[in-house]
Formats: C-alpha cells, structure tokens, sequence
C-alpha cells in the first residue's frame, strides 16, 4: 500500500493531503505552494513478437522459454446397441467396452 512506500511518518510531516488511490496522486501545500506527486501505472507485459524473440535469441538473452497450449481432450466415444440386441450381451458389452471402442488416441498410420 501507499503507506508502506511513503511511511505514514512522512506522510504526518505533510499535513493535510488529499491521496487519490485510482488516479495514483497525492496533493499537499509545501509552503505556499500547491504539490502534487503522481505515481505511475503498472506496465503489464504485453505479447511478445516474433523479432522481439529473435532480438533476444541473438543477444543470448533468454535463459528460459515455455509456451502453455490448450488442447481439446478426447473422450472415448459412447457404444450405441441396436435395440433389437439380447440384455445379457449389451450388459457383457458394455462392462468390458474399453475392450471392443476403437483406439482414437494412438497418432494415424
């Protein structure tokens, strides 16, 4: 917070002041004049381009590089019986369906 980085020490030794959290001001009379100190916004990191990342491969600048990428999971497809299909064998079929789906994960041949 602000009276962590002025100290609320400092801040008594100006009198009455008027601090603006959202705007980052501070204003108070030094004298007979009237000061306003100004803070600055946070910078966020913005999204890094393509020669931005060049720039700093060539100059050995970058110890550590991740990209984070989300991927759709796959899900094993429902066993769909025909009506007309015993009980007994669409229960036997549906216990061991691991056994009797299609391998979907495994990479194309």
């Amino acid at each position: 917070g602000a009276d962590w980085v002025l100290g609320a020490p400092w801040l008594a030794t100006l009198g009455p002041h008027i601090a603006d959290y959202s705007a980052l001001s501070l204003k108070f009379y030094l004298g007979d004049k009237f000061v306003t100190l100004t803070g600055e916004k946070p910078i966020l990191p913005g999204t890094a381009q393509f020669h931005h990342i060049m720039r700093l491969s060539h100059t050995q600048g970058i110890a550590e590089c991740y990209t984070i990428s989300f991927q759709e999971v796959k899900t094993a497809p429902t066993l769909d019986f025909h009506e007309d299909i015993h009980p007994e064998l669409t229960s036997l079929l549906a216990r061991y369906k691991h056994v009797f789906a299609a391998t979907f994960w495994l990479a194309p041949s």
